[in-house]
């Protein structure tokens, strides 16, 4: 799996995709795209196709468990966070 280090200097490893930190962003017109498609994609490969919408129409996301900053996946390069923390 993969590794990301927040800029505060936390490593997140990703190794189950159950961490408390690893999230998916989903836009809500996203998700209602990935739903009309639902009744469509019912067959043996069920799994597969609804797997593979969900992960074309998301963004993964860290919250950092030492600082609380939240790392989004860039959309120009989603190798490549965006990295935000709370103003006061």
């Amino acid at each position: 799996m993969s590794k990301l280090k927040c800029p505060c200097g936390c490593i997140m490893d990703n190794n189950t995709m159950e961490e408390d930190f690893l999230y998916n962003l989903v836009p809500l017109k996203n998700l209602m795209k990935i739903l009309s498609t639902w009744d469509e994609i019912r067959s043996d490969s069920y799994a597969d196709k609804l797997t593979e919408l969900y992960d074309k129409d998301t963004k993964e996301v860290y919250i950092c468990p030492s600082c609380g900053r939240i790392l989004v996946a860039s959309d120009k390069d989603p190798n490549v966070f965006d990295s935000y923390i709370k103003e006061d």
